[in-house]
């Protein structure tokens, strides 16, 4: 049997999908205060936050993400991209290669690595 939570958590990442970010993001903060430990929606909430560019607040529920599921690797890899823009190289790094040694050849993870030693070897 199919779940309400279930089909309304299905619709809030249909929202996003489709770029109805209010929804989407009103259906996520409403699973969250029933399950404010739940990582994936934690992540879903921090997705929207980057979309918008707001790496305060994506960072927040990223590592909320990490928190609560330390293998999160799509959180570690958008964390990674957050650690990037904002010059923190060695965190970004890390989160690249965990996220890396984690999920293996994860494509995003390996092509935002590359880019980092890139950017790296411009620096020195």
């Amino acid at each position: 049997m199919i779940k309400t939570t279930d089909i309304k958590l299905k619709l809030a990442v249909l929202q996003q999908a489709n770029g109805h970010y209010e929804p989407a993001m009103a259906g996520y903060l409403q699973f969250l205060r029933e399950k404010p430990q739940d990582p994936i929606i934690n992540y879903l909430v921090g997705t929207i936050y980057f979309q918008f560019n707001d790496l305060n607040n994506s960072k927040k529920f990223f590592d909320n993400a990490i928190k609560f599921e330390p293998n999160f690797s799509e959180a570690l890899n958008l964390r990674g991209i957050i650690y990037k823009e904002w010059k923190k190289l060695e965190l970004a790094e890390n989160d690249f290669n965990n996220a890396i040694l984690i999920r293996k050849n994860f494509p995003e993870a390996l092509s935002n690595l590359a880019d980092l030693y890139r950017l790296k070897n411009n620096f020195t």
